[in-house]
């Protein structure tokens, strides 16, 4: 009896997480970006490898959120009681899940993607057990804790692309820089913690002008392979970049901003994701 009391305190307790943490209407787009920014790096052949790596996110998306919780839930018990991992009578459940994702990701990825994958993956899990062993370290320096965490992202992009090694070329890095740029304004703008620090609209201004800049770099890109996409490209790289902006000024300018998530820090998603699925299609095979 106790046991089965146990056992439905923590498929609630799941479930409740899943909702929190993972709520769909956030979920499914993050995948849908990931998977654009790993199209636009080499476009899957066939609808199969599209599913493949929407799978693929949804499951190392899923993975990387719940270590990164598991790894801060001390600290969150002080700023984020309310969550269900702070709440929960035990984490027990919580780390085999872990585990088992941990295992599921790394078999799925060695059979359907390739070892140059597998070896990126590894490569992430080794990091992110090594920085999680020292994030207490960085709490001093939460802007460059969030620097490194979200690195996780282009890699899941490096991970879902990569063929050979020798196709580690400019247009992955390119791409790379693309997304993590993407998330680190996202981060700035969405933590109100670390969006009040001092630092943090001088880094803002800096995150926004290096994405400008890779943005112009990919209408540099499509000149030689289609000028009609690169004069949509500048399009939606000059009208990327006032609506950012103005999303962020905005933001700054209501009294209510840094209470809840508005349109304006959602944006750069938007925009990113138009600048990666224009040069993904004007670059796509024609064979």
């Amino acid at each position: 009896m106790e046991i089965a009391a146990l056992s439905n305190s923590l498929t609630r307790e799941l479930a409740a997480y899943r909702r929190s943490r993972l709520p769909l209407p956030i979920f499914l787009p993050l995948m849908a970006y990931l998977c654009t920014a790993a199209a636009s790096v080499a476009w899957p052949r066939s609808w199969w490898n599209w599913v493949v790596n929407a799978i693929l996110t949804f499951l190392i998306v899923m993975q990387l959120r719940l270590w990164d919780d598991l790894a801060t839930v001390e600290t969150d018990r002080r700023i984020y009681p309310e969550r269900v991992l702070c709440a929960a009578q035990s984490l027990r459940g919580f780390w085999l899940l872990l585990a088992m994702l941990l295992l599921i990701n790394a078999m799925l990825v060695a059979i359907f993607k390739n070892t140059n994958a597998l070896v990126v993956f590894l490569l992430l899990m080794a990091f992110l057990a090594g920085w999680y062993r020292i994030l207490n370290c960085f709490s001093r320096y939460p802007m460059l804790g969030s620097v490194i965490v979200l690195a996780k992202y282009p890699s899941v992009v490096v991970m879902l692309s990569v063929q050979t090694w020798t196709g580690i070329s400019k247009r992955m890095g390119l791409v790379a820089a693309v997304t993590f740029l993407c998330f680190f304004v996202y981060e700035i703008l969405h933590d109100h913690q670390l969006h009040a620090r001092k630092i943090a609209k001088v880094t803002l201004a800096l995150a926004l002008l290096a994405l400008l800049l890779l943005g112009a770099w990919l209408v540099v890109e499509l000149i030689p392979v289609s000028y009609i996409a690169a004069v949509f490209q500048a399009i939606f790289v000059a009208s990327g970049a006032c609506i950012v902006w103005l999303g962020d000024y905005a933001g700054r300018t209501s009294p209510a901003k840094k209470q809840t998530s508005n349109f304006g820090d959602f944006a750069v998603f938007l925009v990113t994701f138009v600048w990666l699925l224009n040069y993904g299609l004007a670059t796509l095979p024609r064979d």
